[in-house]
């Protein structure tokens, strides 16, 4: 029987993050149960980092702890690695009334949003590429993260530590628990840290949290007509990938029946693209993937109160890329010491 400290059910960003965090503060041993869905949302989400979001433009939850813990996470991933795929840039949020402008310039100017909110801009700043008819005004310390080169870079990086990867998909019943040990298949270990997904809605052991999973599609679209270094926000989104593509989006489905890109989702994401642009293009890549967003809007990452070789890390929701450097950070300190090691 293979023996380790931890296994980590669950391959996407809350896994691979945790067990980064882990690697970085431990010696202990590691296994991730990966599925290698291809649709996974970590590989296609948006992965921007955005400071005030929401239609009352309010602060992002925890954004003055949150986002200096992720700009050092993926920059510090990039060094390892030698890839890029964290690009800082400013969002330009685009005002659709009068009243989105008043209500903008009123936010700028309440404390603690100084930092975050900068200067506005014409209607003319992309020229006649960006439908801009009152303006809009800058955020600043916001970024985007290339989602598919960092889940390759995680990795890569952990297999070359003490991380080793298993192919597979399990069944909650698989998992024996017993005093000091957790039992799956053929390996023992001292925990379990269920990173699963949307999939948690199916958990025995964490059903006492409510998870609401939505299913969300992007576009990628070429377009040698719009040349911007900046991440256009209004209904929807389009941020520069280079080489002359774009990533827009997105999309909300609450009562979605697979996690696969439908011809519905495409007309909604092509109706925002039209209200943003005023240049043609053309659609190369349509993705889709299903979000672990939780009724409390709030991750999930702590030990099960009564099964105490179990553990949770997920939630994550549509601001993943900005919640999971800091909060695998807190669970990996919690597990190094309820397992003792």
């Amino acid at each position: 029987m293979n023996q380790v400290d931890f296994l980590i059910a669950g391959g996407g960003l809350a896994g691979l993050t945790l067990a980064y965090s882990l690697s970085e503060i431990s010696d202990a041993s590691i296994l991730v149960l990966d599925d290698a869905n291809p649709n996974a949302a970590s590989s296609v989400a948006a992965g921007i980092l955005n400071p005030v979001s929401g239609r009352r433009h309010v602060k992002t939850w925890m954004a003055d702890e949150l986002l200096p813990v992720a700009f050092e996470f993926y920059k510090k991933l990039e060094s390892s690695c030698n890839e890029k795929f964290f690009f800082p840039c400013p969002i330009a949020e685009l005002y659709d009334s009068v009243k989105t402008k008043n209500d903008w310039q009123a936010r700028s100017a309440e404390r603690g949003y100084e930092k975050y909110i900068g200067k506005e801009f014409g209607r003319d700043k992309f020229g006649e590429a960006v439908n801009a008819p009152y303006g809009g005004i800058f955020l600043q310390h916001s970024a985007v993260v290339r989602t598919d080169k960092c889940i390759h870079a995680l990795k890569e990086i952990l297999s070359s530590e003490k991380v080793t990867f298993e192919i597979c998909e399990f069944r909650h019943d698989e998992f024996r628990f017993e005093k000091e040990e957790v039992f799956f298949r053929n390996v023992k270990a001292r925990m379990v840290v269920f990173c699963e997904g949307w999939k948690m809605i199916h958990n025995p052991f964490f059903n006492h949290h409510q998870m609401l999973p939505v299913k969300g599609d992007l576009l990628v679209i070429e377009s040698g007509d719009l040349i911007i270094d900046c991440i256009l926000m209004s209904d929807g989104f389009i941020c520069p990938l280079g080489d002359k593509k774009f990533l827009a989006g997105t999309t909300y489905d609450w009562n979605f029946t697979d996690s696969q890109p439908d011809l519905a989702s495409r007309n909604k994401l092509e109706k925002i693209i039209g209200k943003l642009l005023n240049v043609s293009y053309r659609v190369i890549d349509h993705r889709s993937g299903i979000r672990p967003a939780m009724q409390s809007r709030r991750p999930v990452a702590e030990i099960h109160p009564k099964v105490n070789r179990a553990a949770v890390f997920n939630g994550l929701g549509t601001k993943g890329y900005l919640l999971a450097p800091y909060f695998s950070k807190i669970l990996a300190k919690q597990l190094i010491a309820a397992a003792t090691l």
